[in-house]
C-alpha cells in the first residue's frame, strides 16, 4: 500500500482501526481501561494526575481514542481539549459534544505556547513513528505550562494484527524497553528545557512525568 506521506498513512491506519469492530477503548462502551487506571491506581504517576484534577488544571489529551478521559474531564468541569490524527474519531466525538480537534502530535501549531497546565499522551509514544518522536515530545513541552504525562506501552498490541490485516504496519510501531526510554527522555531534557520528576514501570508500561522549567 502506497501513501503520499507518513501523515497520510498514519491517519488512514487509525481511521481503519477505530472503525474496527474489535476496537475496545470507547467511552460509550463498558471498557474505559485507561481512565479506570488513572482513577484507581496508587502509584505516584496516578496520584499526581488525580492532584491535577483536584486542582482543576487544564488538560490536553493527545490521541483521544475512545474518549474516556475527555468525558471525565467534562464531567469534572475541567478545561480540556483532545486531539487525534484520526479525523473519523474526532468527528465521532465532536458529534457527541466533546471538545476535540484533528491534529497530529508532532505538529500542534493550532495551539499557542503554554496553552495547557497538563499535556497527557497515554499509551501514545509507542504509536509514534520514530521520525516523529522528538518533535512530538518538543511539541508537548511547548504547549504545556507545567506537566507532560507519558505512559508508553513496552509490548506489542492486539491491534497490530488488525492493522496488518488491512495492509498497514504495526500499531505499536515504536516499542522501546525501559533503558531505551530512559535514554530518550534524559538525552532531550536539557535541549527541551524540562526535568524528569518521576519514572515508574507498571505492567510493562513506562510511566513518566516531565515538568517544564
Amino acid at each position: 500500500m502506497k501513501f503520499k506521506s507518513i501523515d497520510e498513512k498514519e491517519r488512514m491506519k487509525y481511521n481503519f482501526i477505530h472503525n474496527s469492530e474489535n476496537f475496545g477503548e470507547d467511552v460509550y462502551t463498558k471498557y474505559p481501561r485507561q481512565l479506570n487506571e488513572l482513577k484507581t491506581y496508587n502509584q505516584n504517576f496516578h496520584k499526581l494526575w488525580r492532584e491535577c484534577i483536584e486542582n482543576k488544571m487544564s488538560f490536553l489529551d493527545i490521541g483521544v481514542g475512545g474518549g474516556a478521559c475527555l468525558k471525565y474531564f467534562q464531567s469534572e468541569n475541567i478545561d480540556y481539549c483532545g486531539i487525534d490524527i484520526s479525523d473519523d474519531r474526532i468527528s465521532f466525538h465532536a458529534k457527541n459534544g466533546l471538545n476535540v480537534k484533528t491534529s497530529s502530535c508532532h505538529n500542534m501549531s493550532i495551539f499557542e505556547d503554554n496553552s495547557f497546565n497538563v499535556v497527557q499522551h497515554l499509551d501514545g509514544m509507542e504509536h509514534i513513528p520514530v521520525q516523529w518522536e522528538l518533535k512530538a515530545l518538543s511539541e508537548a513541552i511547548r504547549v504545556s505550562k507545567k506537566y507532560v504525562f507519558h505512559a508508553n506501552a513496552m509490548c506489542d498490541a492486539h491491534n497490530d494484527s488488525i492493522s496488518k490485516s488491512a495492509g498497514y504496519d504495526d500499531v505499536h510501531i515504536n516499542v522501546k524497553n525501559k533503558d531505551e526510554w530512559d535514554i530518550f527522555y534524559n538525552s532531550n531534557s536539557k535541549k527541551l528545557d524540562y526535568r524528569i520528576i518521576l519514572v515508574e514501570v507498571i505492567h510493562n508500561t513506562y510511566y513518566t512525568v516531565l515538568e517544564k522549567n
